[in-house]
């Protein structure tokens, strides 16, 4: 699928956490800084018409006289991409210096999040206080942190990283007309609201400092608005810094009340690896989500890397995003990866690799199903995993056809369909290597009946499961034509949530596990529910697969990935469908139509609010949920949903969700630990003002984490408290003390 990424100006905020607690607290270190002032701007520009040649650089062009027009766009960084628009004969040449963000070797750059490894430009002798050749800075400290050149005209982009040594700036002349940026360029007139005529606005005063807490300072505030009216000043000052974590309290336990709601999590049983492929994405190519979304086309204006927005890109590593299926989906049946390497006008297996590869998700492929196709398949794969200029590309997973009961080759669902797929999985299992772990397929997910004689899975196992390596499934909450992504009723949201858990999900996966024990006691067959999601109505009438995304989602997202966590022993992986712009996406743009945006959904929240339950070397902390009932679509089931880990830190991350539209809930954890006691790394929420709050195209964000306050939660020693909102999700991370 594809992902589609905005110029988004972002302010973050720093928070402190601060415990509330009837108990004597240890003091926590010094208070935030302030934030600092915005700046000024300087006044319109005029709107004379442009006479390319007159030896003046009129609005409208860049250079004037015609010669003086750049030749060539070098700015001798070997991390950034040069692309040169204009012409000399229009006097409107402009460069435009794009990060490089992948890893890839024998380009020069080593990008941030690269190692030697992974890109053979990397340094490995950073740190030794000698500028080698491809560093900038050495030793780390020294490199720049930030490329600011206080001019609101130019856009600043820091490449490289201190860990590698390699930090470099490019300031690049901004020539868009877009309002809001602090900017007014040359040749642009009202239309952009930055070029309203007059002096620019004063700069903004300072945050204020955070106060101590007994868990660390508040952060500063943000500044307030400097002026908008000429060409420069920022509108706002800096956030000041979060203030740092105080000692665990020294308090009794007692004193932290129960709950209604209990969770009981057994830190000291955590043995199960989750495994960061549970929190990946569908990539088809289908709809706006490849072209039009994540590929934009190298000569793009929007920063690209290889056609490939580099906003889009940094927005899979933000949300930690573990896997990446491509080229489908019913597209992997019928796709020829032989001429499509590289193509010049989409993303190819080239730039597949390169994509996973440096955002640090599994790659799985998908491929055509029948006999025939078992050798090209094989060649695929020898291609990506033996190629000598990419050592560190390394494809595990591949999959023989895309729903072959349907579009996969329409072998239904009965014995003869089963025992033909048999043949065709066979076919590849007899050439592809050993050690790839190969996808079967199945039937429908609706026609799983363990208790079935005539099964596909379960007879599929019982002749060829000792080949098998993972099994295909797709559970879709699917109601295309009967609910709507925005304006659902209550009834349809309860309906929704119940079936994220126990109301269709969990009971599925439990019929699954019964058919797999009974062939595979010992769990080597793995779950590989690659394709799943709140499938609904389209969200626009002229785009069959956009949908909005809203706090529904996002509740329903976390229970059914608190779910797949708990079945981390049989489950690899899972698939959000789809990545971008398709069903429940992470991500929307309006690329298709022209625009730059990018929208980040409350479902990327969610991920990115939950990415601690999969790094680190967390594991699956196995527990007991005591839950008030509620009754929604005339379904009675848990109001909270849970999920908890460690990590090889001893951190433990909890994350819960209340499913209920109106009324808060309380919860009390308690922790079985060898630990003494915990103290508050972090406290994050998502919730919004209505059900099917969105975040949309050109407005403020309405979804998104936050600092959960003080007041709603209290911890003491192996204890916690928290209330949570009506309809939210939230997020702890405690830290062993």
């Amino acid at each position: 699928m594809h992902l589609h990424a905005a110029s988004l100006a972002l302010v973050g905020l720093g928070f402190g956490l601060a415990l509330v607690s009837s108990c004597s607290n240890t003091p926590g270190s010094p208070t935030g800084s302030a934030g600092t002032g915005g700046s000024g701007a300087g006044a319109g520009g005029s709107g004379t018409g442009a006479t390319c040649g007159n030896g003046v650089v009129d609005s409208g062009e860049t250079c004037d006289p015609p010669g003086s027009c750049p030749a060539a766009c070098e700015d001798n960084n070997a991390c950034t991409s040069n692309t040169m628009s204009g012409s000399t004969a229009s006097c409107n040449v402009a460069c435009t210096f794009s990060a490089i963000v992948f890893c890839s070797s024998g380009d020069g750059c080593c990008p941030a999040g690269c190692s030697p490894s992974t890109d053979t430009d990397c340094s490995a002798s950073c740190g030794n206080s000698v500028v080698d050749t491809g560093e900038t800075c050495d030793p780390p400290g020294s490199c720049p942190a930030s490329c600011d050149d206080a001019n609101a005209c130019t856009r600043d982009q820091l490449t490289g990283s201190a860990q590698n040594c390699n930090v470099a700036c490019s300031n690049t002349t901004i020539t868009a007309c877009m309002s809001g940026d602090g900017c007014c360029p040359s040749g642009c007139d009202a239309t952009d609201t930055d070029c309203t005529s007059g002096m620019g606005g004063s700069a903004g005063a300072g945050g204020s400092a955070g106060a101590g807490g007994s868990t660390g300072g508040a952060g500063g505030t943000a500044g307030a608005g400097g002026g908008m009216s000429g060409a420069g000043g920022s509108a706002s000052g800096a956030a000041g810094t979060a203030g740092t974590g105080g000692e665990a309290p020294n308090c009794e336990e007692s004193t932290v009340p129960d709950s209604p709601n209990t969770i009981g999590v057994d830190v000291t049983a955590a043995t199960q690896l989750v495994h960061k492929e549970i929190f990946g994405v569908l990539m088809e190519i289908l709809g706006n989500d490849i072209n039009n979304g994540m590929y934009v086309g190298r000569n793009s204006a929007i920063p690209n890397t290889n056609g490939i927005r580099n906003d889009i890109i940094e927005g899979f590593r933000e949300a930690a995003v573990g896997a990446m299926e491509w080229p489908g989906g019913c597209a992997a049946n019928s796709y020829n990866w032989e001429p499509n390497l590289n193509p010049s006008n989409t993303m190819g297996t080239d730039l597949f690799m390169q994509l996973t590869t440096t955002v640090g998700a599994e790659p799985i492929l998908a491929g055509r199903p029948s006999s025939q196709y078992a050798d090209s398949n094989r060649r695929w794969l020898e291609y990506v995993n033996d190629n000598s200029a990419h050592p560190e590309w390394n494809v595990k997973y591949f999959k023989v056809g895309n729903e072959v009961w349907g579009c996969g080759g329409n072998l239904g669902h009965e014995a003869s369909g089963r025992m033909t797929y048999e043949g065709w999985f066979n076919a590849h299992d007899d050439v592809i290597a050993a050690d790839i772990g190969l996808i079967a397929g199945t039937a429908g997910i609706w026609t799983i009946n363990p208790n079935s004689s005539t099964d596909w899975l379960d007879n599929m196992l019982a002749s060829i499961g000792g080949s098998v390596d993972g099994v295909e499934i797709h559970d879709y909450i699917y109601y295309p034509d009967d609910v709507p992504s925005v304006g659902f009723s209550d009834n349809q949201y309860y309906d929704i949530v119940w079936r994220a858990d126990e109301g269709q999900m969990a009971p599925r996966i439990r019929d699954i596990r019964t058919i797999m024990d009974r062939h595979d006691p010992q769990k080597r067959i793995k779950i590989m529910e690659d394709e799943w999601g709140n499938w609904l109505q389209n969200w626009k009438s002229n785009d069959d697969w956009l949908q909005q995304n809203t706090v529904m989602d996002a509740v329903s997202t976390a229970m059914t990935l608190n779910l797949f966590m708990k079945n981390a022993d049989r489950m690899q992986m899972a698939g959000l469908a789809q990545a971008v712009n398709v069903i429940q996406s992470l991500f929307l743009t309006n690329s298709a139509q022209g625009g730059s945006d990018l929208v980040k959904t409350p479902t990327f929240y969610v991920f990115k609010m939950m990415a601690p339950h999969h790094q680190n070397g967390a594991k699956l902390a196995p527990g007991t949920l005591t839950s008030q009932k509620i009754t929604g679509n005339g379904q009675t089931f848990n109001v909270v949903s849970y999920g908890a880990t460690t990590n090889d830190t001893g951190q433990v991350t909890i994350t819960l969700a209340n499913v209920d539209l109106a009324a808060t809930r309380d919860v009390t954890i308690t922790l079985d630990s060898a630990a003494a006691a915990y103290a508050l790394s972090a406290a994050q929420v998502i919730t919004g003002p209505a059900k099917d709050s969105f975040n949309d195209f050109g407005q403020a964000e309405v979804v998104n984490i936050q600092t959960l306050p003080a007041a709603s939660y209290q911890l003491c020693g192996k204890k916690l408290k928290v209330t949570l909102p009506s309809k939210s999700i939230v997020t702890f991370r405690l830290d062993p003390r």
